[in-house]
């Protein structure tokens, strides 16, 4: 990768399976810093504690100077050129306004332009009356949003392009994930960020696009979600025994 010239804009560098973690390494180090114990026995290992801030599950955007050489000791993640080059660009779209309406948090790169029921349909084939009855269901594989709803109760919900196909179509596996992160909706803003901001952990992409990539990835990424939900909860103290390992 070229060093880029001070004044040119940043550029992204595209998800491929040869630019994210892969799945198994990601699994090693997700039961690694997201352990239970943590809630119990802070990390005393100051190497350790820098990898568990960076790599931890966020709903806002990182870009804090990331400790690489801590991360490099994991031999895991991308590198710190394709690490860095994704922090940028996502400080340049924040930076020049491109943001979810909704949070404000995330980049509209990462959660795509708002398309209409009829768009949706076209797109997909699904009729548009069984769009907005999964829509309003609590387990639905689709992410609109909300505010829309709430502005004006007789507009039917917009839904993120993000989680189709460029193309428009259906992405079975972004919608395997989204029904899975859906079982652990607590409030919006954490949901949209468990969907769609991007993770250090996954190497800085978006969980969706992560699990895009194959059902290796899918299942990676929501194993990892799932250990991340066990320790917020016993950070919460409020945790099923079941859930551990």
């Amino acid at each position: 990768m070229t060093k880029k010239n001070d004044k040119e804009d940043p550029t992204w560098v595209e998800v491929t399976p040869e630019t994210v973690t892969p799945p198994a390494d990601l699994l090693r180090v997700a039961n690694l810093v997201y352990n239970p114990i943590r809630a119990y026995e802070p990390t005393k290992d100051p190497r350790l504690k820098a990898i568990e801030e960076a790599l931890d599950w966020g709903t806002y955007p990182d870009y804090r100077k990331a400790p690489y050489d801590a991360l490099e000791l994991l031999k895991a993640l991308p590198s710190r050129e394709i690490l860095e080059a994704r922090i940028n660009y996502c400080k340049h779209e924040m930076q020049a306004g491109r943001v979810d309406h909704l949070s404000g948090n995330i980049p509209a790169f990462f959660s795509g332009t708002l398309l209409t029921v009829g768009e949706v349909s076209r797109n997909t084939g699904i009729p548009e009356d069984e769009l907005l009855r999964q829509a309003d269901s609590c387990y639905s594989r689709f992410i609109t949003d909300p505010a829309e709803e709430d502005f004006d109760s007789d507009e039917p919900p917009r839904f993120y392009s993000e989680q189709f196909n460029p193309d428009g179509t259906l992405n079975e596996r972004k919608g395997k994930y989204i029904q899975e992160a859906v079982e652990y909706y607590s409030e919006e803003e954490s949901f949209y960020g468990d969907v769609f901001m991007p993770q250090m952990i996954l190497g800085y992409v978006s969980p969706v696009s992560y699990a895009a990539l194959s059902d290796e990835h899918l299942e990676a990424c929501k194993e990892t979600l799932r250990v991340y939900q066990v320790l917020l909860g016993a950070f919460e103290g409020d945790y099923d025994d079941d859930l551990f390992f």
